[in-house]
């Protein structure tokens, strides 16, 4: 194969993923499923399509190696390919953002609140979260949280969230996220939460965005987020950290030298002490004063 055969196949299959995702209908599949699994019937009720229509983007997905399936009993779950495709639907957000002025256009007049209910960015969180000021909240349904979720962040749904607010701490911001930069839920927990007098901000970054910004953080940081012990595990992530004790525990065995490393650096001293013994010339007068080495 010459190289513009190879070329010419290589963009044909880069392509089919762009075919793939080059639909609103999928591209909202895609971010429903990186949440958690969900069957053909579930996800024909919450984009608003037929369940003949649903399967059959499903099927250019999986085509394209993007989604995968499993029959459950007389169901099909669908689930992402792996957290790179999360990952892909992440970046497409971002650059959309960057470079399609319409879009930018369209979430700031939906999200425009004479309360104020511009998005608190990654950057600006992961601080305040080193500073201990702020407590997330995940506002999605329950079982995306139970799916995967940001360490140390409370579920706490929409639909429960009026019956459950004596939860939160009020002494802290409240921040919520939900599914992603075009998720309504994070704005619309924030009002209600205003509107019970708790101090509340959303974020529009992802589940998967925040653990990523999460995972890259500073290692100090990595103690200012507890762990949720009886959660289930991330779509993406590693969890948090250990404990500051932990941590400071492994650190100093790590610099305590071990009973051979002492046994080792004795024997080098003594064979040091008898080759100095040996080699030292003898002195014949008065020993001049020679200047300390540093």
């Amino acid at each position: 194969m010459d190289a513009r055969h190879f070329k010419d196949a290589a963009y044909a299959h880069l392509a089919e993923v762009g075919k793939a995702i080059a639909s609103p209908a999928r591209l909202e599949i895609l971010e429903l499923l990186a949440q958690a699994p969900r069957t053909v019937e579930v996800l024909a009720g919450e984009v608003a399509q037929s369940i003949a229509n649903t399967s059959h983007h499903l099927q250019v997905l999986k085509r394209a190696q993007l989604v995968t399936s499993r029959r459950e009993g007389q169901h099909v779950a669908y689930a992402l390919a792996g957290e790179d495709v999360a990952g892909l639907l992440t970046q497409l957000h971002a650059v959309a953002a960057a470079h399609v002025a319409a879009l930018e256009a369209l979430t700031r007049d939906y999200f425009e609140d004479p309360a104020g209910l511009e998005p608190l960015d990654v950057t600006t969180l992961l601080a305040r979260l080193r500073a201990d000021e702020v407590v997330l909240v995940d506002v999605r349904p329950e079982h995306e949280f139970a799916a995967g979720h940001v360490p140390g962040a409370i579920s706490l749904p929409l639909t429960a969230l009026k019956q459950r607010v004596a939860e939160l701490p009020r002494d802290r911001t409240v921040v919520a996220y939900c599914r992603g930069p075009y998720c309504t839920f994070s704005a619309e927990a924030t009002r209600r939460l205003r509107a019970l007098g708790f101090d509340a901000r959303r974020t529009h970054a992802s589940v998967h965005s925040l653990t990523r910004a999460l995972r890259k953080r500073p290692a100090r940081l990595e103690t200012s987020v507890d762990v949720d012990a009886g959660s289930g595990t991330s779509p993406s992530p590693t969890p948090v950290s250990a404990t500051s004790s932990e941590t400071a525990s492994k650190r100093a065995a790590a610099q305590r030298p071990s009973a051979s490393t002492k046994r080792n650096a004795g024997v080098a001293k003594a064979a040091s002490k008898r080759r100095t013994k040996i080699a030292a010339p003898v002195e014949t007068g008065p020993r001049r004063p020679t200047k300390e080495r540093s």
